[in-house]
């Protein structure tokens, strides 16, 4: 039922989102496979002379994985989305103008993404002026990515 009435709303989009979910899930699997590739040639290079070029390829491949899944806008976007859901004591905040791509803060955090980057900024007991002194600290910290 729910498909259909998914495919009635919008074919061309149920089509891309559901061949977007199968090329996240197969992500996971190739990094597993690729990282057991590198350390079998680490391992093996013990009993025949590994170069570079021999690890290069294994290398690009871990990277473009990471690279595709975009650990840091997941994150960041989970972290946005339980903040906003209205299960916390507090209200959600409103967005931090200026700092990184996306930023806002909630309670006792300032979250903060930078291209893929995520970065947040926490204090067990905020006094008032956290918001301020964690802003400062997280523009200071994206100065040196």
């Amino acid at each position: 039922m729910g498909m259909a009435l998914a495919w009635a709303a919008s074919p061309r989009l149920l089509l891309r989102y559901t061949l977007l979910g199968m090329f996240n899930s197969i992500m996971p699997p190739i990094s597993v496979y690729l990282g057991a590739q590198l350390v079998n040639k680490i391992a093996n290079s013990r009993l025949h002379p590994t170069s570079l070029s021999d690890i290069l390829p294994i290398i690009i491949g871990l990277w473009i994985t990471i690279i595709v899944q975009r650990p840091g806008q997941i994150a960041y976007e989970e972290a946005k989305t339980s903040s906003q859901s209205g299960t916390g004591i507090d209200p959600p905040y409103p967005a931090i103008a200026g700092l990184g791509d996306n930023a806002f803060s909630q309670r006792d955090a300032v979250f903060v993404l930078q291209g893929d980057v995520y970065l947040i900024i926490q204090a067990q007991n905020p006094n008032a002026d956290f918001v301020a002194v964690a802003q400062q600290l997280a523009h200071q910290a994206l100065l040196h990515l």
